[in-house]
C-alpha cells in the first residue's frame, strides 16, 4: 500500500529513587514520514504497585498534558482527534490486567 510505518527515532528511561519511592520517565521520540496521519501503539507492563501518574506530548517544541476523562468520553475524544487526521495520546488499561497499559498516539506527518 505504498504506507511508510512510523518510527522511533529515540528513547530515553529515566527513574529517580528517593525515600522508597521510584520515578520513572520514558521519553521516545516518533516521527511519521508518510503523507497521513498514522496510529502508533505501545505496550507498558508496570509492576504490581505502579501506576501512571502523567502523560505528555510534545509536538513542535509545544507540551500537551494529558488529563482524566471517563472512559467511553476520552475514547470518543481520541477516534474523533484520529478521524480528523490530528495529533492525540491515549492511555488506557484492560480491567481484566489492570497492569498492562495501552498508550495509544496518532502522529500527523512531518
Amino acid at each position: 500500500d505504498g504506507k511508510r510505518v512510523p518510527e522511533i527515532t529515540s528513547m530515553k528511561i529515566e527513574t529517580n529513587v528517593a525515600n522508597r519511592f521510584a520515578t520513572t520517565v520514558v521519553t521516545s521520540k516518533v516521527k511519521n514520514f508518510d503523507v497521513e496521519a498514522q496510529e502508533v501503539t505501545f505496550s507498558v507492563v508496570l509492576p504490581e504497585t505502579a501506576y501512571i501518574s502523567g502523560f505528555v506530548m510534545e509536538i513542535d517544541d509545544e507540551k500537551y498534558e494529558a488529563y482524566v476523562q471517563k472512559k467511553e468520553e476520552a475514547r470518543k475524544t481520541y477516534d474523533n482527534a484520529v478521524a480528523s487526521g490530528i495529533s492525540a495520546g491515549h492511555v488506557g488499561y484492560n480491567a481484566r490486567d489492570s497492569n498492562r497499559f495501552t498508550v495509544s498516539v496518532n502522529i500527523e506527518p512531518e
